[in-house]
């Protein structure tokens, strides 16, 4: 059966016009609609665990609008005081922008509160990101990978212990809390390296944004490679060990659906959206002058991406319909639904859910089951059927 995730990235849905530069310039912050927001944000979190969401999911960006949330420990932690149910994901920490064992404390902490209830995320972090931090994007793999064993041993080891690496070196480490157990942990499907280092800790592949569907193939492609490696290494990587979110709209008819999701979606685009700014793109390339600015790729349709499944929209027996296909393509045991994403409002949110919650999520699990059965080698088909909805 499917796992299901409420996913947001809690993005600033007060612009009027794109920012002209990275980082975007706090000027355009408002103290007062930052307080409504992080408060109907948290509301909407607590009403996704009451229509049937299995995951919370937050994510963590820094100095632009995309996302206003630099630490989502924060957030999972006071999830953890107004939800009994749900897991919390935390999409974020990438170690090595951070202390890995302050990480590790923080990570530690949220577990404790909610009894028991983290899944802990390790991105490595963007480029533009290390620039604006002021730290080398050079050694981020090693520091990543290192930084991972050593939050995990922080996790695991009876009592003190020194840690020598070569990225880090602490004596005496003994961090308090302890989580509960070791919490389950989620990598990046972004590149080999990435689905390598997920496969050597058993951690769940993810993919939280398909912008495109070149981002879905790519899914799907390193899926199949985890799932290569997995049995290389003598296991079987199971359909919970996949993790893609997409967003979501679910409204009474199609053609309000449909209205919602385009707006968002090219507000998304066309405000939103740091990745093509010259700006940002200078930042990256002062991290790291490997990085290129990424081609220019088709504007895809709204239509084009539900069909192939990088947007799930409609009223509930479409978008039941869409899920299905969505987990037939891909085989993922985890999916997750972005709600709460650019400029939609709670209004309009709470209409999805609680659509959501009336009819769709019972027929989500008995086509998760189906779904899940049709990709369960981890996408052997794959690949075909994204090709399929071409």
């Amino acid at each position: 059966m499917v796992t299901l995730l409420y996913y947001s990235p809690i993005s600033w849905p007060h612009l009027e016009a794109r920012p002209p530069s990275f980082p975007h310039s706090n000027e355009l912050f408002s103290a007062s609609k930052g307080v409504a927001l992080y408060r109907d944000s948290l509301d909407l979190f607590r009403l996704a665990e009451d229509v049937g969401f299995d995951w919370l999911g937050v994510g963590e960006e820094h100095m632009n609008a995309y996302g206003v949330v630099p630490n989502p420990c924060l957030i999972a932690a006071a999830l953890a005081f107004v939800t009994e149910r749900a897991q919390l994901c935390v999409m974020g920490n990438p170690l090595p922008l951070l202390s890995p064992l302050r990480v590790a404390e923080e990570y530690a902490m949220i577990d404790v509160l909610s009894n028991g209830r983290l899944v802990a995320g390790f991105p490595r972090g963007v480029p533009q990101n290390y620039a604006a931090y002021g730290v080398s994007y050079e050694t981020s793999r090693d520091r990543l990978s290192e930084g991972i064993e050593l939050v995990l041993k922080a996790w695991r080891h009876p009592g003190p212990f020194n840690w020598d690496g070569k990225e880090y070196q602490f004596n005496n480490v003994s961090i308090w809390p302890q989580p509960t157990k070791s919490p389950d942990i989620i990598l990046s499907s972004r590149s080999p390296e990435s689905v390598s280092l997920a496969v050597q800790h058993r951690a769940i592949m993810g993919e939280v944004y398909v912008q495109s569907r070149d981002v879905l193939t790519g899914f799907i492609a390193n899926a199949q490679r985890y799932t290569t490696e997995a049995m290389s290494h003598g296991w079987r990587a199971s359909s919970d060990r996949f993790l893609l979110s997409v967003p979501c709209v679910i409204a009474r008819t199609s053609g309000t659906a449909m209205s919602r999701a385009l707006a968002s979606t090219e507000y998304a685009r066309t405000i939103l959206s740091g990745s093509f700014e010259q700006g940002k793109l200078a930042l990256a390339a002062s991290a790291d002058q490997k990085v290129q600015p990424s081609p220019k790729r088709k504007v895809e349709s709204l239509e084009e991406r539900i069909e192939y499944g990088g947007v799930i929209c409609g009223d509930p027996d479409e978008v039941i319909d869409q899920i299905g296909r969505l987990q037939a393509a891909t085989g993922v045991g985890v999916l997750g639904l972005q709600m709460q994403w650019a400029n939609l409002t709670s209004v309009e949110v709470r209409e999805s859910l609680q659509l959501f919650g009336k009819y769709v999520r019972a027929n989500v699990s008995e086509h998760g089951a189906a779904g899940n059965a049709a990709g369960r080698d981890v996408v052997d088909n794959g690949l075909s059927e994204v090709a399929r909805f071409k």
